[in-house]
């Protein structure tokens, strides 16, 4: 059977690469023995091991994952990208210039004082994340489509995206700046807790923008990130008038949902979890009965991402499982961008 495909192989290969030449000839004016030469000696060339004859595999699933590494999760943009910093693909090294020298007004005691800058440069290891392997039973077909591409990793980019954006708001806040929620009493709104809760109040962005304008935080690019629950709640303390306000301001296209006091407002499904003495749960830490809901301010130059290493992995022709095994690595972190955590807050729900 093999020399009768070879043949078969060698015949199909000639047609193809007779009609390649006589159409160049056609337009061009070149031989035909030419480039159907030419042609004919390419159909040979043998495929890189991994690679379909389109070869579109690793590209179409890396800038799939590229593209949509962000969707739904729009608050991500409103930072500082140092993505170009990266180095070997999972860590950032930035070169951070010292305090500046300092300036002295009609300066009498000479000569002046020299001193030496003293540079410390910003160096920190990108987390990873991985999916769990998937079975795609008609990857050449899948290849061929994005939405197809879309339908088959929505669940997996899903996720990706999910624990992706909640360490990145956890990576974000230092620990250092925390605010309280001072409304009415409220039910619990995360799984598994207890105690009635405060409800987010206008009073508190108020405090929260008096905050920002007291540590010199700049006016642009303020914006606050509620889960939906605490988005509800503070809707629902809006007079008709700032109702009326914060919902001009709403764009799908940007994710923001309103504007007051100078904030851009967002909203995710879960945003951040505190322990009952207001210090931030790891997304890893288990969640006790008494954790508190908490919302995420900052200013977009304060706080930084960076995406690193996107891998795709692939085991094709599995005989164990009938079809096309692939998994994903993507490297990606970031970081409150002053050593004060200044810029960054958390509106945590107090116990009412």
């Amino acid at each position: 059977m093999k020399p009768i495909k070879f043949f078969l192989s060698l015949f199909f290969a000639f047609v193809v690469s007779a009609v390649i030449g006589e159409s160049v000839e056609t337009v061009t004016g070149l031989s035909s023995y030419a480039v159907g030469g030419a042609a004919f000696a390419a159909s040979f060339i043998p495929k890189p091991a991994g690679i379909l004859p389109m070869a579109l595999n690793v590209e179409i699933w890396h800038n799939f994952i590229s593209e949509n590494l962000y969707a739904n999760n729009a608050f991500l943009q409103k930072s500082v990208d140092v993505s170009g910093n990266v180095l070997a693909g999972k860590i950032v090294h930035i070169p951070n210039a010292g305090a500046p020298s300092n300036v002295q007004r009609n300066r009498t005691n000479l000569p002046a004082q020299v001193k030496r800058r003293k540079d410390v440069d910003v160096v920190y290891a990108l987390d990873e994340f991985t999916s769990d392997p998937i079975l795609i039973t008609n990857a050449e077909t899948v290849e061929l489509s994005y939405d197809k591409v879309g339908s088959v990793l929505a669940n997996d980019m899903s996720n990706l995206r999910q624990n992706m954006s909640i360490w990145m708001l956890y990576n974000w806040f230092t620990g250092a700046n925390v605010l309280k929620t001072t409304g009415s009493a409220v039910s619990p709104h995360i799984t598994g807790t207890t105690g009635n809760k405060k409800a987010v109040t206008l009073a508190d962005i108020e405090a929260l923008q008096a905050r920002f304008d007291e540590d010199e935080i700049p006016m642009e690019g303020r914006t606050v990130l509620f889960d939906a629950q605490m988005y509800r709640q503070f809707v629902s303390s809006l007079g008709a008038t700032d109702n009326k306000d914060f919902s001009s301001y709403f764009n799908a296209a940007t994710g923001v949902v309103g504007r007051l006091f100078g904030f851009d407002f967002m909203k995710r499904s879960r945003v951040s979890t505190l322990k009952n003495d207001f210090t931030l749960l790891s997304p890893d830490d288990n969640v006790a009965a008494t954790a508190l809901a908490g919302a995420v301010a900052w200013q977009d130059t304060t706080v930084e991402r960076a995406v690193g290493t996107i891998s795709m992995f692939e085991s094709k022709g599995d005989p164990t499982y009938y079809g096309d095994v692939y998994s994903f690595l993507v490297r990606a972190g970031g970081r409150a961008r002053r050593a004060d955590g200044k810029g960054v807050y958390i509106l945590s729900q107090d116990n009412a």
